[in-house]
């Protein structure tokens, strides 16, 4: 569930709490068609005349309740009807997605499996939890008997070897088919043995690449085939990996409009920002995938207004950054009811490059100067629109960023997402997050990495991946474990230089990880696919130079 979903049943909470405050201490007795007085264990029922006393009706009364409580997540029933609510312990759960259940979040808390006992790493779901749960009591009482006549007999025990199958993407298919009932993306195994195992891409603009294991690549009858088999002689973790992607739609940008510099979705409004052309235009998303031009945003001559401009989480709130007048400044707009974006007001510092990239989340704004090492956290009045500081955040130190830095250019791009703002350097991603203790951002060293260092080139999206560079154009959150980080001037794709490629990271038990990779699909050399790039639930939007097109890639 969203965390604005929840949000929503905590506000209705919150009602009810203040109507319960508002009726304490109010009584019926005395009132017009009431009777007077009270008789224990009865309720009030509607009549021709008026109200009176009468039994609860059998079952108890006043219905029962729509919520079931269970012991564990794993005696959850495995299939609901969509919207049926369960709890375990004080965790709400809602049945969604087909039935599969999925816990109610609190405010800025990440997705996770019950910690009430171990699963394997693929056992990502509710519901993989309930399946797994049925599927290791059976494969336990299918195997007692031998385990005991060996401890019996004082011989060696068979040893168990535990199976896990990952896709990075989970609306295709890796599985282990061991045998006609149970087809499972994980699998115990009793003793040493041979499996059947299945990869099946998600639609027809995805085909099957290779498998992969934790262990040996000698452990597959054939890993090139979706259709194989597996040794299994040890613990390990099998990926099915995939190549190509579903684009949703293209969106033209025409000729008018060129050379963009940065993106931004929210809703069904596309804002780019155009600093050679001092400039952030602002369209609206038709149902056919055209785009309706409606405001242009400008500035004077001496100007590089548009470098970097942002939208806000619902689409009615722009912000604009322009670093290269007399002193470095931003700009907030806000839609009035014509649906006129309007300058609200603006903020500005002495430091060069201030505004180098900027965010507008909740009531906040957030900027970054690549050159000072530093970024600015400010509270924004939603009455009057009022900008104050509320935090700098450095990434060491140092005041001035230099080319000899460990992290030279940081907040060259940043993007927020709850409690998570990832900045970027020039050759850097720097985790922050935010601590709700001392109300402060923190940089996270633990989590912080090294772009170059960790893309893989081998995963390629069925291309030919050559890295010619170390530079990173932009970056965004998709959600507390995905990151996206395009380097639209440093990859060569099919032999095409500066085609550009856009890297999807993961978080895998605390690191971030290169799990995918998007290119073009018809590459050309200087086109600089992700110059900008933004994400929208589950699509990529990837802003393509050349073509002056934005690809929707379903993600």
């Amino acid at each position: 569930m969203s965390e604005d979903t929840y949000k929503m049943l905590t506000a209705f909470s919150g009602m009810g709490n203040f109507m319960r405050e508002k009726l304490e201490g109010l009584t019926f007795s005395g009132m017009q068609d009431t009777p007077t007085g009270y008789e224990s264990g009865k309720y009030l029922i509607s009549t021709a005349s008026g109200v009176e006393w009468t039994d609860a009706p059998a079952g108890g009364g006043g219905g029962s309740s729509s919520i079931t409580s269970y012991d564990s997540v794993a005696s959850l029933p495995a299939s609901q009807e969509v919207g049926t609510l369960a709890t375990v312990g004080c965790d709400l759960y809602i049945a969604c997605d087909g039935g599969e259940w999925q816990r109610v979040l609190k405010d800025g808390e990440q997705t996770s499996v019950s910690d009430d006992e171990k699963f394997p790493a693929c056992v990502t779901t509710i519901n993989d939890q309930i399946i797994y749960s049925s599927y290791r009591d059976a494969f336990i009482e299918d195997n007692k008997a031998d385990v005991f006549k060996k401890a019996y007999n004082g011989d060696p025990q068979t040893v168990i070897h535990e199976v896990c199958v990952h896709t990075i993407d989970s609306k295709n298919i890796a599985r282990i088919d061991d045998g006609p009932d149970n087809i499972y993306k994980f699998g115990l195994f009793y003793g040493n043995t041979g499996v059947d195992i299945t990869a099946i891409p998600k639609d027809n603009d995805v085909v099957f690449d290779r498998w992969e294991s934790s262990t040996s690549q000698d452990v597959f009858g054939d890993p090139n085939q979706q259709n194989t088999t597996l040794q299994v002689s040890e613990n390990m973790d099998i990926h099915a990996y995939f190549a190509g992607y579903t684009v949703a739609e293209t969106l033209d940008m025409g000729t008018t409009y060129t050379n963009a510099n940065t993106i931004a979705v929210a809703g069904n409004t596309l804002i780019a920002g155009y600093y050679p052309g001092k400039q952030v235009i602002i369209w609206e998303i038709q149902e056919n995938g055209s785009l309706l031009f409606k405001q242009r945003l400008g500035s004077g001559n001496n100007s590089q207004f548009g470098i970097a401009a942002n939208l806000n989480e619902t689409g009615d709130k722009i912000i604009v950054s322009d670093y290269l007048q007399q002193v470095q400044r931003v700009y907030l707009y806000v839609k009035n009811s014509d649906g006129i974006f309007e300058q609200k007001s603006s903020v500005w510092r002495s430091e060069w490059a201030f505004s180098t990239d900027v965010a507008w989340v909740g009531n906040k704004i957030y900027c970054s100067s690549y050159q000072y090492f530093k970024c600015w956290v400010y509270d924004v009045d939603p009455a009057n629109y009022t900008i104050t500081l509320d935090q700098e955040l450095y990434y060491n130190p140092q005041s001035f960023s230099t080319g000899s830095s460990s992290s030279w250019g940081f907040g060259n791009k940043h993007d927020v997402f709850g409690n998570l703002w990832v900045v970027a350097g020039i050759d850097s991603i720097n985790i922050a997050n935010y601590n709700a203790e001392t109300d402060q951002w923190e940089i996270n060293e633990s989590e912080s990495f090294n772009f170059t260092s960790a893309v893989n080139t081998s995963i390629n999206n069925g291309a030919t991946l050559v890295q010619a560079g170390n530079f990173l154009n932009d970056v965004i959150i998709q959600d507390y474990d995905n990151i996206f980080v395009s380097s639209a001037h440093s990859f060569s794709v099919d032999g095409f230089i500066k085609a550009g490629a856009v890297f999807k990271f993961q978080k895998q038990e605390g690191q971030w990880v290169h799990v995918q990779t998007f290119t073009s699909r018809t590459p050309v050399a200087d086109s600089h696919f992700g110059l900008a790039i933004d994400v929208k639930g589950n699509q990529l939007f990837v802003y393509d130079y050349l073509p002056n097109k934005i690809t929707i890639i379903n993600i």
